[in-house]
Formats: C-alpha cells, sequence, structure tokens
C-alpha cells in the first residue's frame, strides 16, 4: 500500500519523489530497469530538453545533471 505513485523516473518525477516528505510510502515506477548495470542498453531518461530554469533549480537542490543526458543521443 503507497500513499502517493509516481509514474515515470524522468527528471519531474525523480525530483518530485525526492522533494515528497519522509512520512509518505512512494512508489516510482518507470518503464526503465533503474538497477541495470549495463550502460550500453541504458538509455536518456529525457531528451535532454531541460530548460535553463530547470537546470538552476535541480543545482540548487544539489541534484546535477551528467553531460551525457544533456548532450548525448537518444
Amino acid at each position: 500500500m503507497y500513499d502517493i505513485v509516481i509514474v515515470g523516473a524522468g527528471p519531474a518525477g525523480a525530483t518530485l519523489a525526492r522533494m515528497l516528505d519522509n512520512r509518505y510510502k512512494i512508489l516510482l515506477i518507470d518503464k526503465r530497469n533503474l538497477n541495470e548495470d549495463i550502460e550500453y542498453k541504458r538509455e536518456k531518461c529525457c531528451g535532454g530538453l531541460i530548460a535553463p530554469d530547470a537546470q538552476k533549480m535541480l543545482a540548487h537542490l544539489g541534484l546535477g545533471i551528467p553531460k551525457v543526458v544533456l548532450t548525448g543521443r537518444i
């Protein structure tokens, strides 16, 4: 049983899950296997289209965005 279910572990879903109060039981689901160890099979969680103001807010929260996410090919 969960209090909140977030569908999509991209920038918005992952940030929301992290920012919610710890008193909530949260389920974060995504179609990708986030525990997969094989780098070449991973796809970017977004198209690299994170607005500059969103990037600044993520940085303010201590969340970095790997350069490959912003510049890599899909």
